[in-house]
Order: C-alpha cells, then sequence, then structure tokens
C-alpha cells in the first residue's frame, strides 16, 4: 500500500510530513476534500471489509493508517520460527 501512495505523491497525508494546513480556510478545504478523503478512500478500499468497518470512523487518514500500522506490525517471533520450521520439513508427495 506504501508504494501506490507513494506512487500518487499521498504518502505524506498517512506518514504525517503533509499535515493539515491552519491559516487559510480555502486550503483546509482542498486539503481534506482533495487529498486526506482520497488517501481515506484508497485505504478503505485496499483492506478487507471487517477491517475497513474498524477503521472507516476516523476523519484523518493519518491516525487511520498509525491504527492499522499498530494493529498489524506486531512481531510474533514464535509464530515466525514455527512457520519457518514447518516450511523446512514440507516434503512433496
Amino acid at each position: 500500500m506504501t508504494i501506490a501512495l507513494s506512487v500518487k505523491n499521498m504518502l505524506g497525508f498517512v506518514n504525517g510530513t503533509i499535515p493539515q494546513p491552519t491559516c487559510d480556510i480555502f486550503l483546509v478545504n482542498a486539503w481534506i476534500r482533495n487529498n486526506n478523503n482520497m488517501v481515506i478512500s484508497w485505504i478503505l478500499n485496499f483492506v478487507s471489509k471487517e477491517i475497513s468497518t474498524s477503521v472507516i470512523y476516523y476523519d484523518y487518514a493519518y491516525d487511520m493508517w498509525i491504527d492499522l500500522k499498530d494493529r498489524y506490525q506486531q512481531n510474533n517471533g514464535r509464530r515466525i520460527f514455527q512457520l519457518r520450521c514447518e516450511l523446512m520439513n514440507l516434503n512433496q508427495g
């Protein structure tokens, strides 16, 4: 997903490097309508329906991204080891 967002120059909306403008109401509305909502739409279309129902209520793509990152970036060393052992023991037949 980060590659797709990067290609569209929208990665800054999810990693926080393009913050919402505060000085001009026109810029704020344009930022929300044209960029933030577009990124939210891409994220919701990318994830499964079950996942999207849990993050649909975020107003900002950045908040949605952080929630998904915290949820799915957890490392489970024991499970990784178990899967590697199973892969090593696979036989064709």
